[in-house]
């Protein structure tokens, strides 16, 4: 790991960490535009300029930028706050059982909540009741334009803020096929618990969650720094209280266990915070993995391009050339009526204009190429991973 690198995971631990893993930088070997890059691709600028202030020498230029994220993502935060605040007292008014999941409950145990960057609000509703919760959201938020709806998730907007309303947060993502998580994460409304007047899901049953979403985006594309420091935040905070047996136990039955262990390796490494069980054993993870989250970004999209992930969703370069009757139905507007015989002219359509927006033929011809590389690497480091 180059020493940019290395600084800016060190940052990060002294933020979360109880002891500093860092007290000098060398800011004449320091790559400045190399950090602000890191931290604003992995979405993490305000916590590295927490950390930075406690260093007198910091380059002003790199302070004043991170200062700007940092003001920048504490209001962002602040209109988060109001818009659930919001979300929670329509929802508990009414008789519809809910959680709030992911970014806003796991904000909490960091230092600083406001420091956790997050892109939206998600609510976790039951099937039975999705038509009726999208009918109160109706009532208070807009539609988020140009989505394509589905049976399990929906998207709001309210005061600039996104709102995912979701009855099955692992639908279609069942990864490799090995185990049905679909299923498995069914039922997560049985495990909710009120913290003030919020509903989430129970702890255990979170972190669990948590590390089956962090596996889903890393299968699919991958995941950054800032998914590796949730889970960390999680254990530091519920370390005496998990029973930590019953947890790896469970990440084994769902098929999780390898690659939850190389998590917790290396957030072993970086922050020092330790699964407390004769379960676990540090592994060696292999450093193209961890340079892989480590420049991947916020959802793996710093490392690849976004048809990749249709790759991994869908079964590889032929299928995501020609993709099935259903989705071109889903997914494009003027093909919904038309009939499968239509099908070839349509792909031939697609094409045409995937070409066009790829800067034309020539330019479409080398980006695919690149996918194709993109799609084998990445393939290679899901493997590594344990998924």
């Amino acid at each position: 790991m180059d020493y940019t690198k290395q600084v800016f995971i060190d940052l990060l631990a002294n933020c979360i960490c109880e002891e500093k893993k860092i007290n000098e930088i060398d800011f004449s070997k320091l790559d400045s535009e190399e950090l602000l890059f890191l931290s604003s691709e992995n979405t993490v600028s305000a916590i590295v300029y927490t950390s930075l202030k406690d260093f007198e020498n910091a380059p002003e230029e790199l302070m004043e930028k991170l200062k700007r994220e940092f003001s920048r993502n504490a209001l962002k935060m602040a209109k988060f706050d109001t818009v659930q605040n919001q979300v929670v007292e329509h929802l508990n008014d009414s008789d519809i059982p809910y959680a709030i999941v992911k970014g806003k409950t796991i904000a909490k145990y960091y230092p600083s909540p406001e420091l956790r960057n997050m892109a939206d609000i998600d609510v976790l509703v039951w099937p039975k009741d999705y038509k009726k919760a999208k009918e109160l959201f109706h009532s208070f938020c807009d539609e988020k334009p140009g989505q394509v709806d589905n049976e399990y998730e929906y998207s709001f907007m309210a005061n600039g803020v996104t709102i995912e309303l979701q009855n099955n947060l692992a639908y279609e993502k069942n990864l490799a096929g090995v185990f049905d998580y679909e299923k498995y994460f069914s039922d997560l409304l049985n495990h909710t618990i009120k913290d003030g007047d919020v509903c989430e899901l129970e702890p255990t049953y979170s972190f669990i969650f948590n590390i089956y979403h962090m596996a889903q985006h890393f299968y699919y594309a991958g995941c950054g720094v800032r998914m590796v420091m949730d889970i960390a935040v999680l254990i530091k905070h519920f370390r005496d209280t998990f029973d930590w047996e019953e947890i790896l136990s469970t990440l084994k039955e769902i098929k999780l266990f390898e690659f939850a262990t190389n998590i917790f390796s290396i957030i072993d490494e970086w922050f020092g915070i330790t699964i407390p069980s004769s379960s676990y054993e540090k592994v060696q993870v292999p450093d193209d993995c961890v340079k892989y989250i480590i420049n991947a970004g916020i959802f793996g999209r710093a490392n690849i391009n976004s048809d990749v992930s249709y790759f991994r969703k869908n079964g590889g370069f032929l299928k995501w050339l020609f993709p099935s009757y259903g989705y071109m139905r889903k997914y494009y507007k003027w093909f919904e009526n038309k009939p499968a015989i239509l099908l070839p002219a349509a792909y031939v359509g697609r094409m045409v204009h995937g070409l066009r927006m790829r800067g034309g033929v020539v330019k479409g011809i080398s980006v695919t190429g690149q996918t194709k590389k993109d799609y084998e690497t990445h393939k290679e480091i899901v493997s590594k991973m344990g998924l």
